[in-house]
């Protein structure tokens, strides 16, 4: 809504014009678009990120936003980033809170303004919830607006596409007439029809859309003999003030229908199966999450490509698929690769520590420490012959503690050394019980070390491309002989397993993951 209403626009322009009145050259904007300020790590917003790395490499003079809020919302990314923004001697103007953050008031205002901005966050998300609620007790629709239909304004209820609904009367139709939602598909995109969406634009129908729509109660009236639609919101059906496209009885049909296709024992033993990679696992090639699929018999199942069925572009067809099965134990047999050296926590430390300096711009450990404690003893030689006053001798130290602090407790794009130490701890059960596990304790593990849509795989050679571990494993990953870290500079956080890249090497074609 946020994009629709502009205000990206308006945030824009208010920054040119801030721009032109400190004579400034013309900015250079970074967007992370439908993506929110309020997370705690710095590497999910991708363009803030590179933001940061132009500032550590001097190229950037001036940071203009429009409000703090836009910066961050999180209070330790926000002392995190202004510490590199400091450090890197670059300048910070925030047009609605004219924030000064090199002084020790400044730093005091920043973290109270940043912790109002997460208070915000979390008031918006509650208050959302209950505008939510009161629009579907209003009988009006939520969220993206279903095939058939169009805006009839902010508080007015959706009004009926004549351009599209005739497409919406044919799906009910088909399925009342016992076809297929593969047969219903073909026969809209025959008919010209295509789906919309802001994100993907004008598409082909698929089964799966056909389905999702078969599903949504909106299309249908809410009782007997009632000509409006049906809202659905969090289980409860309200009367909804849109005209509905069925009746009560052809909907009560189409249901019967589609769940006499659905083979509902088949469905019962699907919805209790438990895949481990389910919304992890993704092609190798064309980036697409791969679908669990139960194989014939019931201890057999699949993840298969959907490309070819979502009529989308893979280079291996996007038909092929693996057994559920070989994915457990080669994932099992690179855990089983990462052993820990003795000096481990040595190592990692002292790369953390090198890592978190060079994003700050500082030198090295050893020379950061002996310089924080000389200005230290400084500031107590100053503050003793009178040249500080109190508050801003107990601001300044507290300054150095903190940096001191940091120094021993690296944290960098939200991973700390504390959270490490207890993936560190984890990882030997993990590994040694992989196999004796059950899937819903595998699947558990998943959730555990790897990010969402993490795991690489390569359908044609059937193995395990490269991963994407949580922060806090990825460290303890590269101790292993399993993985390489990504050599395509996009592919940040991406950790290449180095059997799949020998193999392509010798290929002549080699290609890398999505």
């Amino acid at each position: 809504m946020q994009k629709d209403n502009y205000s990206l626009e308006a945030q824009k322009r208010a920054i040119r014009e801030a721009a032109k009145l400190h004579g400034l050259p013309e900015p250079v904007f970074y967007e992370d678009d439908e993506r929110s300020a309020r997370g705690e790590h710095i590497a999910k917003r991708p363009a803030f990120k590179r933001l940061l790395e132009d500032v550590q490499a001097k190229r950037i003079r001036v940071v203009i936003v429009h409000t703090l809020d836009r910066w961050s919302r999180n209070v330790m990314v926000t002392l995190q980033s202004f510490r590199i923004l400091s450090q890197a001697g670059t300048a910070f103007l925030s047009l609605s809170e004219h924030i000064d953050y090199s002084s020790p008031e400044g730093q005091l205002q920043l973290t109270i303004l940043a912790a109002f901005a997460a208070y915000f966050s979390d008031s918006l998300a509650r208050h959302t919830s209950k505008g939510k609620r009161e629009r579907a007790v209003q009988g009006l629709h939520n969220g993206d607006i279903p095939f058939g239909y169009r805006s009839g304004g902010p508080k007015s209820p959706l009004e009926i596409d004549p351009d599209k609904y005739p497409g919406v009367r044919l799906i009910g139709e088909l399925r009342m007439q016992g076809k297929t939602a593969e047969e219903i598909a073909t026969a809209l995109n025959a008919a010209g029809y295509r789906t919309s969406s802001k994100r993907f634009g004008d598409r082909l129908f698929t089964k799966d859309t056909i389905n999702a729509m078969l599903r949504n109660e909106f299309y249908a009236a809410f009782a007997p003999g009632d000509d409006r639609g049906t809202i659905r919101y969090k289980g409860r059906r309200f009367r909804g003030q849109h005209q509905a496209t069925f009746t009560y009885e052809e909907w009560q049909q189409i249901r019967t229908i589609t769940a006499s296709m659905q083979r509902a024992p088949g469905r019962a033993r699907l919805a209790r199966r438990v895949y481990e990679f389910a919304g992890y696992i993704v092609c190798a090639h064309c980036g697409l999450p791969l679908r669990s699929k139960p194989g014939a018999r019931p201890t057999s199942s699949y993840y298969r490509d959907p490309a070819k069925l979502r009529q989308l572009p893979c280079p291996l067809g996007g038909h092929r698929m693996v057994k559920a099965e070989v994915v457990q134990q080669q994932f099992g047999q690179l855990l089983d690769s990462i052993r820990l050296p003795e000096n481990w926590q040595d190592e990692i430390r002292k790369q953390l520590t090198t890592l978190a300096l060079e994003e700050a711009g500082r030198r090295a450990p050893e020379q950061e420490k002996e310089r924080l404690l000389g200005k230290r003893a400084r500031l107590v030689k100053l503050y003793s012959e009178g040249y500080l006053s109190e508050r801003d001798f107990e601001a300044e130290v507290a300054a150095v503690d903190l940096a001191l602090y940091q120094l021993e407790q690296p944290v960098l794009a939200g991973m700390s050394w504390e959270e490490i130490q207890q993936a560190a701890a984890q990882l030997p059960q993990i590994r040694h019980l992989w196999e004796r596990a059950t899937t819903e304790e595998r699947r558990e593990w998943v959730i555990q070390l790897l990010e969402p849509q993490g795991l690489y795989y390569d359908l044609e050679q059937q193995m395990i491309a490269a991963i994407n571990p949580r922060p806090s494993f990825a460290a303890l990953f590269l101790q292993g002989e399993a993985f390489h870290t990504s050599e395509n500079k996009e592919a940040v956080g991406l950790l290449v397993t180095k059997k799949w890249r020998e193999r392509n090497r010798r290929d002549s074609n080699p290609r890398s993951p999505a």
